[in-house]
Parts: structure tokens; sequence; C-alpha cells
């Protein structure tokens, strides 16, 4: 837990100088959630995993909301089922190719939904009860390394568009650990 709470702190003193300020704390966090609450006219997202933090800023709120995720792959067949719904499997599938390593996918699936909700959940009226049939990805491109993604509700939907990088990197103990970077934008 110590760990954890230190990578925390950590990201946030980093975004803290990154930030425009007039005092101490340019943000505020949720007190309930964790999440950032942007000061006026930016927006942003922060990811952290295994000794590794990155974010994204911009000054100006009205080009877009961003979202970034970052996730070690190891999520399972099991989580993907349940993050996603039967027609983005099929469709996640048969774009990735069942003889390309499923766990990278679950991973990347599951990456990409976070930092889907997190772009969306920028806006105040906003409000996702549950990320699993809230958001969906609707354009996937393993190739090029895009996405695109939709959220909808009643008659107004709107979509963002994403990147993802892979991610290699060693642990403090030589270990080396793969993982996935989704950064995406709102407009």
């Amino acid at each position: 837990m110590e760990k954890k709470t230190s990578l925390f702190t950590s990201t946030r003193a980093l975004l803290q100088r990154n930030l425009p300020s007039e005092g101490a704390y340019p943000y505020e966090n949720h007190k309930e959630r964790g999440y950032i609450i942007w000061p006026q006219g930016i927006t942003g997202s922060l990811t952290h995993k295994n000794n590794f933090a990155a974010f994204v800023i911009s000054k100006n709120k009205e080009k877009g909301t961003y979202g970034i995720d970052l996730e070690e792959v190891k999520v399972t067949q099991k989580i993907f089922e349940r993050i996603t719904t039967e027609k983005e499997r099929t469709f996640l599938l048969e774009k990735w190719g069942k003889e390309k390593n499923l766990a990278l996918l679950y991973t990347l699936t599951f990456s990409m939904k976070e930092s889907l909700f997190k772009a969306f959940s920028q806006d105040q009226e906003v409000f996702f009860p549950n990320i699993i049939t809230d958001c969906l990805i609707e354009n996937f491109d393993p190739d090029l390394k895009t996405f695109e993604g939709s959220f909808s509700r009643n008659t107004q939907s709107i979509r963002a568009q994403g990147e993802f990088f892979f991610v290699s990197q060693k642990d403090e103990n030589g270990i080396r650990r793969e993982m996935v970077l989704t950064l995406c934008r709102k407009k």
C-alpha cells in the first residue's frame, strides 16, 4: 500500500509542477473517488502503474477532453467478457486476429475503455453508472494503433478518438513488465 500511495503522491506532484497556478494546489482531488477536478478551462488525465506515470494536460478545454490509461498485460478473458458486449467482442477478436496474443487484446480493451471513460466523464452533465455498457469501442485498427469509442445517453452520442502504445519496462527486480498505454480525446 505504501508503494501505491507514494506513486499517487509523486504523480500529483509532477502534475502540480506542470499546471499554471495561483496557489499551492491548482487542482482538487474528488474526496470520495480520488479523481482530479480540473481548474476552470483546463482538462487532462493521469495514470500510474508499476512505478510509471503519465499524464496529459490541455489548457484549452474547448478543444476537447482527454483520457489516458496504463495497464499491465494481465487482464483475463473473464474480465474481457464482463467489460464488453457480445457485438464488441466479435468485432475486436475479428480485427485483432485469434492468432495474436489474446491477453494483450484483453488488456488493451480494458485500457481503451478506461481512457474513454476518463475523457467522457470530465463533462459535469455526464454520469456513468456502468462503464461496461456506457463506453463502446466502435472502431479499432491494430495496425495503425488507433481506436474510436462512443458514449450514448438518450439521443445524444459523444465520440472520442484514441491511440495506443505498447510499453515494456523492467521493475526494480529486473522483471520485464509488458504494458499498454492508451490516450484518447473527446472533441
